[in-house]
């Protein structure tokens, strides 16, 4: 699909798309549901990045790109089956001109990220990081704000945007840092046991941007307490639906009109989804 895109005085038309990495069958499914929403509030193509074999629902994505799983992260949260150093080489694999990078674990209820310009108020730039994350409850932020040591803001890569023809330098650091991690972690003071993309790519952004912070799309409410959104549904009556609705309803931490959610807890977005998602899961092999 093209999109039209000002930069500076001159008007371009680009391909665009978006990117879901998806390793295990329990990604596969948030992927599923994630596409699902991509395609309503986006109308976009979507490409599957993945190291499983999908054998069904071929035709619900605009390309399907075999690779390699990457290296297992650890994690200081004892999350399990955490595959996505690969969104490293998002550049390469990307067909699109214009890429958004979206994980897997998002459901979108806005359109807002079909105008991300509107949160640059300077030219045309080349990507684009989230710039936060916040409780989706009481929007107070969650997770470092800023990078290990320093005073330098954090910046997330849940959901990223790219242009193909200038943002190379930015996976290109992201994956020399990746690979050089214990000097970056003893040089900007965080702990090096845990690798995570989202240190590599505030680093890189800052260090791209002249040692500032590049433009930002705005925090991504998360779903981080299992036992309030199921307790919601049992206590209260609400239907998941409901739930999903007054989550994403406008509220004062948030500057667009409806917010997108990420769920950290995952099992409760595949456990209690409504039709026509509980029947919507790729067979692998």
């Amino acid at each position: 699909m093209e999109h039209r895109v000002s930069s500076g005085a001159k008007i371009m038309s680009v391909t665009a798309g978006v990117l879901i990495f998806a390793h295990g069958e329990k990604y596969l499914r948030l992927a599923t549901i994630a596409r699902a929403y991509i395609s309503q509030h986006l109308n976009l193509p979507v490409t599957l990045i993945t190291s499983e074999t999908v054998t069904n629902f071929l035709k619900d994505w605009h390309k399907i790109i075999q690779v390699d799983k990457p290296a297992h992260n650890t994690s200081p949260h004892g999350i399990k089956e955490w595959y996505n150093r690969d969104r490293l080489r998002a550049y390469e694999l990307s067909p699109y001109e214009l890429t958004y990078v979206i994980d897997a674990d998002i459901t979108l209820h806005s359109d807002s990220l079909a105008w991300p310009h509107q949160y640059c108020h300077s030219e045309q730039p080349d990507w684009f990081l989230t710039q936060g994350l916040v409780d989706a409850f009481t929007g107070d932020a969650v997770g470092a704000e800023v990078l290990g040591t320093t005073k330098i803001p954090m910046r997330y890569a849940s959901i990223m945007l790219f242009y193909k023809y200038n943002s190379a330098p930015l996976f290109e650091l992201a994956q020399h840092i990746e690979k050089n991690w214990r000097f970056y972690a003893e040089w900007y003071g965080f702990d090096p046991r845990h690798y995570r993309n989202d240190i590599a790519f505030t680093i890189a952004d800052w260090t791209l941007n002249g040692k500032t912070s590049g433009p930002a799309l705005p925090p991504l409410s998360c779903i981080g307490d299992t036992t309030r959104v199921v307790s919601m549904m049992t206590f209260d009556g609400v239907s998941f639906t409901n739930v999903l609705d007054m989550l994403s309803k406008n509220k004062p931490h948030t500057i667009i009109d409806k917010t997108n959610l990420h769920w950290v807890a995952k099992d409760v977005l595949l456990d209690y989804m409504p039709k026509p998602f509980v029947y919507y899961v790729p067979d692998i092999m």
